[in-house]
């Protein structure tokens, strides 16, 4: 199979042309050329889809599927317009975030989405979303037939540049009390980043069409699971060192869910389904997970082989002693 990739260099595209090439296939990178190289093996084209022409590299020649991770419609409408005819599958991958309900579940992907952005919500803060709905419709109407729509939910795994998941993994190889949000027993999801690699070119290759979330583990996990997991792959650190701090508190703190605490959602009635994505479509069509044992050590491996990364999200931990002596002084 011949599978042109829109940024296979970092992340999740760079997984998916790495896990192309393993399986032999044939695989072109197209990228701006400043988020590194593509993996070795793959053929890279460069434009940047962001310009007036930025796409005529890609005039020419043909493949058997496209993947495209992008969030803005411009870009994802000129894509299918230049590949139109000689792309014979397009995927996209979009977000879980579409759905607007999230009172009533659990999400399938008949669950109603947001609205579609517009032309005038490009650059608009906020509209992520709504630019992924916008992108999926753009897919299915360009490619009636043969399109295949991902929505996972937050990926995670070695090479993720937002630390929503890193942040866990290396809060807890660090000492000190670990401030923990919410309700121990709250449900938690993810995917790692090659497991969903695996399953898009899997699917390409197969033919799939139509929309799937794609939203792991397979098993239930709880964020105290979860923690206990890192505690566990540290091998140092002490169970005891959680402290569990309700979410009223740390919105009357003005903690950022899921950026200042990554995973953490608070459990409010309009997002009562926030974490309850049906995936079973998906892993009756061959999707599956590692154990989150492995993603743990994989994502921390990668993560301490570079000390000077600027990290995205998660606590500073003069904020996080700052909030551990606050709730300390509320509970007393």
């Amino acid at each position: 199979m011949k599978m042109l990739i829109l940024a296979g260099n970092v992340f999740l595209g760079r997984a998916v042309a790495e896990t192309a090439l393993k399986d032999g296939h044939e695989v072109t990178a197209f990228t701006r050329g400043i988020s590194g190289c593509a993996p070795e093996g793959v053929a890279e084209v460069r434009g940047d889809r962001t310009m007036p022409g930025g796409m005529d590299a890609l005039r020419r020649g043909d493949w058997d599927a496209v993947v495209d991770v992008a969030r803005s419609p411009r870009q994802v409408l000129a894509a299918a317009e230049v590949l139109g005819g000689r792309a014979s599958r397009y995927v996209f991958v979009s977000t879980t975030s579409v759905y607007a309900d999230l009172v009533t579940g659990p999400l399938t992907t008949q669950t109603e989405v947001v609205p579609a952005a517009t032309d005038a919500d490009e650059g608009v803060p906020n509209r992520y979303p709504n630019l992924k709905v916008r992108c999926e419709q753009i897919v299915r109407t360009k490619f009636p037939d043969n399109h295949l729509i991902v929505r996972p939910g937050l990926i995670v795994g070695p090479g993720d540049p937002t630390d929503r998941f890193t942040y866990w993994v290396d809060r807890t190889h660090r000492a000190g009390p670990i401030l923990a949000p919410g309700r121990p027993g709250r449900r938690v999801r993810f995917t790692d980043v090659r497991d969903l690699a695996s399953w898009i070119v899997s699917s390409a290759v197969a033919g799939f069409n139509g929309t799937f979330n794609a939203v792991g583990p397979s098993e239930r996990v709880t964020m105290a699971e979860l923690l206990d997991a890192c505690l566990d792959a540290a091998g140092c650190r002490h169970h005891e060192d959680i402290r569990w701090i309700p979410d009223g508190f740390l919105l009357d703190n003005s903690v950022e869910p899921y950026t200042e605490l990554p995973l953490w959602v608070p459990e409010l009635p309009d997002l009562e389904m926030f974490a309850e994505a049906d995936s079973r479509p998906a892993q009756q069509h061959g999707l599956c997970f590692r154990p989150i044992s492995e993603t743990i050590n994989d994502t921390r491996q990668w993560s301490s082989e570079d000390d000077q990364r600027i990290r995205q999200n998660g606590l500073d931990p003069d904020r996080e002693r700052q909030l551990l002596d606050l709730w300390r002084c509320h509970e007393d």
